[in-house]
């Protein structure tokens, strides 16, 4: 065993047999770990998303979920009690059981939560028997995070919202894990102002980021064309805010749709309601109200704080307004504090995000009272008003506990921020190490990486998107502290793909869109870079997570490659002899570039050796990969890359050639996928 594992287990074991209650217990349990850790090369290979930090497979039979099972735990960990109940709550749903929950006593079968020493946010221990599973951590959500460890090792059925009779055994292999995460903001942004997403959908995004240990939902709830939180006391923000009179059509976004758009908005029950529901998951909202740009929809509520003074009405195409909140005006700032005030009794995050885009000059270029504040105040441009409007929000909302986010143009201008403001870098990564250097926290989300409104192949996609792309695998090899000397690296608190809702209509493209991307950016986010594998990663998407993910409530999302036909091998086609065999691919890709063709194992025992790849259109060999590998569990040298000169026709037939050859009995099964091999743009 890992001489980490036998230290910690060593120190747990002191500490727990300090307490009397859990002396014979805690001796069974490590007696047994350490002598069942075993790890053999033939063992069956746990497909966790994330991958932990460490992970060790036990040999012997697997643990079961029973009914009646025990759950126990240390009513010294906070809030564990509530989180027990939680687990008890959510496992009765798809396996109508019902458990025995126990404080402070010896468990010997079922399930146990204990007490871990640990300065690590979210660090967790995983220990398993046959008869004990254990999670060891500080609080609720390392605990929490163990528990999602342990539900990935259960049949995907655990993940259903509905009463499950195809499961007989709820079955999981034995395995040791210590794990935590590499970043402290693993976050997904939703914009509910473009397009409308119920409670019921940002809930599906809640459960399937919690299950990924992804732990920020950024609410993107004001814009121009929508405002989309109730607060009473300002009450024309969604007379006057919440609808708009038409917007672009689909699939031709210069030509309006002359239809009504909303009212759409989240009341105060909603809210609270959702911050319960993510609360629980352990994911923390973050609310974003946009200021000084984007802010139509606010002033069309309360026109005497923008430089013209209206009338307005939220705007009905995408892009910005040029009318924005007058940073002339005093009275501007305590109306936009007074709105801060109401949502500050909301929402309990510590970061709330001001926004601070894509502000246009124009109004205050020919704004009297703006260019008096840019003259009393010595400054050179309305950059530094902006910069300045910037700073007195950072401030204010420091003084009431809280930190102010914004995106990385209020990096621009000549003045300092105040260094408790944090950078949201989107234009690339150099707005976030600028403001790394400068001692900034920053959380990295470039478009050219992960913008989740990006297309996600080079290929016809059904749905509409923004423009340019970014893959699941460049959410994946995506590493928020790349191009950052070492000294500065601690300022990056993570990263967050965003899902801008221009051309996002619905729960079916919402979810399309977002999996399995913000999967691939949970390991981005989450796993040392030491710990990531690509072939590791999309094999296990293919075996069981797409399948998990399924069973969330996510019938739709996107495939790893697009085509006409799949290009699959199935049990028995492959023999052990050499074939040659030509798989279609026909619609996987119509533009020119490199491509990777991965051959992936879904199931069987046996694995299919490959060599001599060639890439076909119209029959004619393109480009050729001749080196073997096999697919398998896991696979060796199984991707394949080419190079594409000229963009094919649409009329044109593609298709990949290889040599193969199955080993063992022949029981392998699996799939080819055809994808760009850019990791950035």
């Amino acid at each position: 065993m890992n001489f980490l594992y036998v230290e910690l287990l060593n120190d747990l074991s002191r500490k727990l047999n300090d307490i009397s209650l859990f002396k014979l217990a805690s001796e069974k349990m490590f007696l047994l770990a350490l002598a069942s850790v075993l790890v053999s090369s033939a063992a069956r290979t746990p497909q966790i998303i994330p991958q932990p930090e460490s992970l060790e497979v036990i040999s012997g039979e697997d643990w079961s979920l029973t009914n009646g099972m025990t759950i126990g735990y240390d009513s010294s960990i906070p809030e564990v009690k509530d989180l027990v109940q939680f687990v008890s709550d959510s496992l009765r749903v798809p396996t109508g059981f019902r458990f025995n929950i126990v404080a402070d006593q010896e468990v010997v079968n079922g399930l146990y939560f204990g007490k871990m020493e640990s300065n690590i946010d979210g660090e967790y221990h995983l220990t398993m028997t046959t008869q004990l599973v254990t999670i060891y951590g500080r609080d609720r959500l390392s605990l929490f995070y163990g528990l999602q460890t342990l539900l990935q090792l259960l049949p995907p059925q655990i993940y259903s919202s509905k009463a499950v009779t195809t499961v007989s055994e709820w079955k999981a292999q034995l395995v040791i894990v210590h794990d935590s995460p590499r970043f402290v903001w693993r976050g997904v942004m939703v914009d509910p102002c473009r397009h409308f997403f119920s409670v019921d959908v940002v809930k599906s995004i809640i459960d399937g980021m919690s299950h990924y240990k992804l732990n920020t939902l950024h609410l993107h709830l004001t814009d121009d064309q929508g405002w989309r939180i109730e607060l009473k006391k300002f009450p024309k923000l969604i007379e006057n805010g919440a609808t708009r009179d038409s917007s672009p059509k689909m699939w031709d976004r210069w030509v309006s749709d002359d239809t009504q758009y909303g009212p759409y908005y989240y009341t105060e029950d909603d809210i609270q309601d959702l911050l319960q529901y993510a609360k629980e998951r352990c994911v923390t909202i973050v609310p974003e109200i946009e200021m000084p740009g984007h802010g139509l929809a606010c002033l069309s509520g309360y026109p005497e704080y923008s430089c013209r003074g209206g009338p307005f009405k939220p705007y009905c195409w995408w892009g910005v307004s040029d009318d924005i909140f007058c940073a002339g005006n005093d009275d501007t700032l305590g109306f936009l504090e007074s709105i801060l005030d109401e949502v500050l009794k909301v929402f309990n995050s510590t970061y709330i995000h001001c926004g601070g885009d894509e502000a246009p000059k124009q109004r205050w270029n020919t704004c009297s009272k703006c260019q008096a504040r840019i003259k009393a105040l010595g400054l050179s441009s309305a950059n530094d008003l902006q910069q300045w409007f910037t700073q007195h929000f950072a401030r204010y909302l420091d003084s009431r506990g809280r930190r102010l986010v914004g995106w990385d143009e209020i990096l621009e201008g000549s003045l300092e921020l105040p260094k408790q403001a944090v950078v949201m870098s989107w234009r690339a990564n150099g707005g976030g190490q600028v403001a790394a250097r400068k001692g900034h926290n920053v959380v990295m989300s470039p478009c050219d990486h992960i913008y989740l409104d990006y297309n996600q192949f080079k290929a016809v996609e059904k749905y509409e998107y923004i423009g340019s792309y970014s893959t699941v695998k460049m959410c994946y090899f995506f590493d928020p502290q790349d191009g950052l000397e070492d000294e500065y690296k601690h300022y990056i608190l993570g990263s967050q793909g965003n899902l801008f809702s221009e051309y996002i209509w619905e729960r079916e493209d919402l979810h399309y869109k977002a999996f399995p991307r913000i999967v691939a950016l949970s390991e981005s986010t989450w796993t040392k870079s030491e710990n990531k594998n690509w072939e590791r990663f999309i094999r296990s998407l293919e075996q069981s997570h797409y399948e998990k993910i399924r069973q969330m409530g996510v019938d739709n999302a996107a495939p790893l490659s697009l085509g006409t036909e799949q290009a699959i091998w199935t049990q028995g086609e492959f023999s052990g002899r050499w074939v040659s065999v030509t798989f279609p691919i026909t619609g996987a890709f119509n533009q020119k570039g490199t491509y990777e063709i991965a051959f992936i194992h879904v199931k069987g025992e046996d694995g299919l050796k490959i060599r001599n790849v060639k890439l076909l259109i119209d029959n004619v060999e393109i480009d050729s990969d001749i080196h073997e590998g096999r697919a398998g569990n896991p696979g060796e040298n199984n991707i394949y890359t080419v190079t594409v000169a000229d963009a094919p026709g649409a009329s044109q037939q593609l298709a990949v050639h290889a040599e193969v050859c199955a080993d063992g009995e022949y029981d392998t099964t699996g799939v080819i996928h055809v994808y760009p091999a850019d990791v950035k743009n």
